[in-house]
């Protein structure tokens, strides 16, 4: 099924919606550049188990991207998913060494 943005939009702010339907706002969020509110949904997915938005919250935690770098953080994000098979977090993490 295709959904709009508008369909993502509305269906994320006005029920308990899926993982995947976060994970696609968040990603709407920061392609409109509102970062800020982007990572915010990312991390309602991570709640959910959406082993993309954990990895991408791992990213934004070692990049830095709109907020304080925090290796910390950026490993347990992408440790958690790993574990649910994400295997780009996988291979960051096998080279943390280069960090």
């Amino acid at each position: 099924m295709y959904y709009t943005e508008l369909d993502i939009e509305e269906k994320a702010l006005h029920c308990e919606s899926s993982y995947e339907i976060k994970n696609a706002y968040a990603q709407i969020l920061i392609a409109r550049g509102d970062w800020i509110n982007g990572i915010k949904w990312f991390k309602k997915a991570a709640r959910q188990g959406s082993s993309e938005a954990l990895f991408n919250l791992g990213i934004a935690y070692h990049d830095g991207i709109f907020m304080k770098k925090d290796w910390k953080k950026a490993e347990k994000y992408l440790k958690k998913a790993a574990s649910f098979g994400d295997k780009d977090a996988e291979i960051l993490l096998k080279d943390r060494a280069n960090w």
